[in-house]
């Protein structure tokens, strides 16, 4: 319930969502995020979004998500080292293994999205939202999670800076405290004790 009350309020606050086709579909898609169909197999979350998982026991179809899953977690690496000028909306390629998992599928997904809808440009990853319908909700799905992903990174750029103007400030103290004299000495604390 969670999920749909999100997008409930995003769709209010979003002004640009007046298509009736693309806020079913989104609605849609929220409800099978919170309602799996039992006889898919489990979705893997490198794969877009927009593409089902295969039916349970259908190997074949298994296979070939598993390929699509695949290959879209290599195109996110690949990504991360050739960094097309259309990547530099995912930021910095981190250090950390868990954020750098998350850049390459979204890498990987707006690599995919890009191969889907013919997208050559540069000034953005997704490039000119649809008019309507589905192709709009996806759409609007992979730019939540890309806005979503810089505001993480904004958060954690932040932190870092803060991190480092605290030790800055630290430091800076600890140099005044001594240039000051007030800083303990062997001999002062050796006296005190005697």
């Amino acid at each position: 319930m969670h999920l749909i009350s999100r997008w409930i309020a995003r769709a209010r606050d979003d002004r640009s969502s007046t298509d009736p086709e693309s806020d079913r579909a989104a609605l849609q898609q929220a409800w099978r995020a919170l309602h799996p169909d039992p006889a898919a197999g489990p979705a893997d979350p490198v794969v877009p979004p927009w593409l089902p998982a295969p039916p349970l026991g259908d190997t074949e179809s298994a296979a070939r998500y598993q390929h699509l899953a695949d290959t879209t977690r290599a195109v996110g690496r690949e990504l991360a080292h050739e960094r097309p000028l259309w990547t530099e909306a995912l930021g910095d390629y981190p250090a950390e293994p868990a954020a750098q998992q998350r850049w390459e599928q979204l890498a990987g997904q707006a690599a995919a999205w890009r191969i889907d809808h013919d997208i050559d440009g540069d000034e953005s990853p997704l490039g000119p939202p649809p008019p309507r319908g589905a192709e709009r909700a996806h759409y609007d799905a992979l730019a939540r999670d890309l806005d979503e992903h810089r505001r993480d990174l904004d958060r954690q750029r932040e932190r870092e800076e803060r991190a480092a103007a605290a030790e800055r400030a630290a430091v800076e103290h600890l140099h005044r405290s001594r240039d000051v004299g007030g800083g303990p000495t062997h001999e002062r604390g050796r006296d005190r004790h005697m």
